[in-house]
């Protein structure tokens, strides 16, 4: 369910207004509804043709932004196309979703994506 449909749920059920992700975000505009909560995905890609070549990324539809990475739509993923999506986690906080993006983007989150992912 997009945000929009969760803004518009009556109170017996969806998104809760309180729980809808505020528009000005720097990766999109809010995140997808799941069973209440608005959730913003962190993703990890792996490109096809260097297989040490990772991206990592916010969205609040992976597949969709997949997509876009392998049209080459993403200045910084274009020159690996193809890519691969090897792991999205979903937050219902938008804060906590970016700190964990800029972890895995550091050093030890690195080593940690490679370990775990």
């Amino acid at each position: 369910m997009e945000q929009a449909e969760c803004n518009r749920q009556s109170a017996g059920g969806g998104c809760p207004a309180e729980a809808v992700v505020p528009p000005k975000l720097p990766f999109g505009e809010g995140g997808r509804c799941e069973g209440g909560l608005v959730v913003i995905f962190v993703y990890v890609l792996q490109s096809e043709v260097d297989p040490e070549a990772y991206y990592t990324g916010l969205s609040n539809d992976p597949p969709r932004r997949l997509t876009e990475h392998n049209r080459g739509e993403s200045v910084h993923t274009n020159k690996s196309r193809p890519w691969r999506l090897v792991v999205s986690v979903g937050f219902a906080d938008p804060a906590q979703a970016a700190s964990f993006e800029r972890y895995l983007k550091s050093g030890s989150g690195r080593a940690f994506a490679k370990r775990h992912f």
